[in-house]
């Protein structure tokens, strides 16, 4: 199946997807997504990437555009390729520092309702578009984080605080259960000062206000 690359990618991505997979790319101008392969269209970012699109509001435009066309139709598929989103045991601490950043953001966005599939770097994404061109309409994405369906206003919470550092699924249970709101839970965090990333993450943000 052809995939389209859209040309205001960066030269170096351009070449490396062309090298690998042509003669089954082109490079066309696109109004959405970075690239599109069959019914699956995808927004390819770096962690840095993400981290920037998010501050400066781009992130919330280019996934609303995304949300809008796949609701319009069904045929169709958003996905969020996040490059660099895969820790090993060889991560640095600033590495991962910004995937905790990272998976924050991830969850707070769920509700858009568009796959999230986690990729170590370009030469991995390469790999992760040729299978996605590969399946069929019937397949499931497989390694996908996020969620398809619409979800309940404390999913969303939930899903929020599984994605910050220290967390996981178990506790965000927990904390849904002890604390009424997730500002209580946040002002709990800080008045007992405890040496976390969630309470390193949320008084570095605070400090900034």
């Amino acid at each position: 199946m052809k995939m389209i690359i859209a040309s205001d990618e960066k030269e170096n991505v351009k070449t490396a997807f062309i090298k690998a997979l042509s003669p089954h790319i082109s490079i066309k101008h696109q109004e959405l997504g970075d690239i599109i392969c069959g019914k699956y269209i995808i927004e390819r970012k770096t962690i840095n990437d993400l981290y920037r699109s998010a501050m400066k509001g781009n992130l919330d435009q280019q996934l609303s555009r995304m949300k809008k066309f796949c609701d319009e139709h069904e045929d169709h598929v958003g996905i969020l390729l996040i490059e660099g989103w895969k820790m090993d045991k060889h991560s640095t601490r600033v590495q991962r520092n910004i995937i905790t950043k990272v998976e924050m953001i991830v969850s707070a966005i769920s509700a858009y309702r568009i796959y999230t599939i986690p990729s170590k770097d370009l030469n991995d994404s390469i790999g992760i578009v040729k299978l996605l061109n590969e399946l069929d309409g019937s397949s499931i994405i497989p390694d996908v984080r996020g969620y398809k369906r619409k979800l309940t206003w404390n999913e969303k919470i939930e899903f929020f605080l599984q994605g910050l550092g220290t967390i996981g699924k178990v506790r965000a249970s927990e904390i849904m259960g002890s604390h009424r709101t997730v500002m209580d839970y946040f002002q709990w965090v800080i008045r007992n000062k405890k040496g976390t990333v969630v309470y390193d993450t949320l008084t570095k943000e605070m400090n900034k206000i």
